[in-house]
């Protein structure tokens, strides 16, 4: 489709583009409708397409341009020329001095599986998956708990990881809960004490947070337990802030196919050096000898995505996460076909 089609096709699209960069609500825009990957694939990837070359135009062109329209559209410089009225500022500095993180011995160092439905659809009882993660060399492991409600699985989750010496995290959607309702503060609360978890992870998508205090609730309350943030790309660094200031480490859902990118060299090291330029701290990782252009090491522990949305399996993908050595996570544990369980057990 032609670029000057997609707002024939939908007089809304300017506005759609303008919540996918954070300059709106969806409440500001209430014509534009949710937009789900089984209605909406198309838009969503040249949503995704335009938001990665705002930011790469915005942000000094570094690197190769993101796979946008040759010929950029009207509606991408009209919603470019908001996203600068909207930010100024003085050009970025990096962190001076470098923040580090204040976790030494975070659990999600090693091979990291993170888990969705695959106790509730019976492919894997915990029992199973733990014992192939860890005949894997994986050390840690974690839950989605909301919205994907796996309550009744959380307590053989953490047994079957204690059993075979895995770290156990819990992760939910701490953004937008598109049709369904927030979880209170008491159940976020219930959840993350009620279980002995090593570590926590909010998977932050969509601007701005259901609710701002989030980030200094769960550090106030849970000072002790492991946090870190999971990102899907970068927006501006104000939106980070909070989970900064609070001590959040940083996981980046490092996908390479949906944003028609290669797998090697992938955009893992293209988000680690947006982690760094927005302020998320280096982290315990150790710096590879090779590092350098943003910082001192990884700021980023990196997910790859396997056999899903177009992403391959582990092996094509594996010199795209080289220089972290094996400090990396899987979404999600169900997609690995047994050849990619293969690359790690002998």
């Amino acid at each position: 489709m032609t670029p000057d089609l997609w707002v024939a096709k939908h007089p809304w699209w300017p506005h759609a583009a303008e919540i996918r960069v954070g300059l709106a609500k969806h409440t500001d825009y209430p014509e534009v409708p949710h937009l789900t990957r089984r209605d909406y694939g198309p838009e969503l990837v040249e949503l995704a397409h335009f938001a990665l070359w705002l930011y790469w135009f915005e942000h000094g062109k570094l690197g190769a341009r993101p796979a946008f329209d040759a010929r950029v559209p009207k509606w991408a410089w009209d919603v470019l020329a908001k996203y600068q009225a909207h930010h100024r500022k003085p050009p970025p500095k990096p962190p001076a001095p470098e923040p580090v993180s204040i976790w030494k011995h975070p659990p999600v160092l090693g091979l990291g599986f993170e888990t969705a439905w695959e106790f509730t659809s019976g492919q894997y009882s915990p029992e199973q998956l733990a014992w192939r993660i860890k005949r894997a060399g994986g050390t840690n492991w974690s839950i989605e708990a909301m919205p994907a409600h796996n309550e009744d699985w959380f307590d053989r989750f953490v047994a079957a990881g204690k059993a075979n010496e895995l770290k156990n995290l819990v992760w939910m959607r701490a953004d937008a809960w598109q049709g369904d309702v927030p979880p209170s503060w008491e159940a976020i609360q219930e959840l993350l004490g009620g279980h002995d978890w090593d570590g926590v992870g909010a998977d932050i998508e969509v601007f701005p947070i259901y609710d701002p205090e989030l980030p200094a609730k769960i550090t106030e309350t849970f000072p002790s337990l492991y946090r870190t943030t999971i990102v899907a790309g970068m927006a501006d660094a104000l939106f980070y802030a909070d989970w900064e200031k609070h001590g959040w480490d940083c996981k980046t859902e490092a996908y390479s196919a949906n944003i028609g990118q290669p797998p090697v060299p992938g955009v893992a090291g293209a988000v680690d050096n947006d982690a760094f330029w927005r302020g998320f701290p280096r982290n315990a990782v150790p710096a590879p000898a090779n590092w350098g252009g943003h910082g001192s090491g990884p700021h980023t522990i990196p997910i790859l995505e396997i056999n899903l949305e177009g992403n391959p399996g582990v092996e094509e993908q594996l010199a795209a996460v080289e220089a972290w050595g094996r400090n990396y996570s899987h979404w999600i544990a169900g997609s690995l076909a047994d050849a990619d369980w293969a690359v790690y057990t002998p």
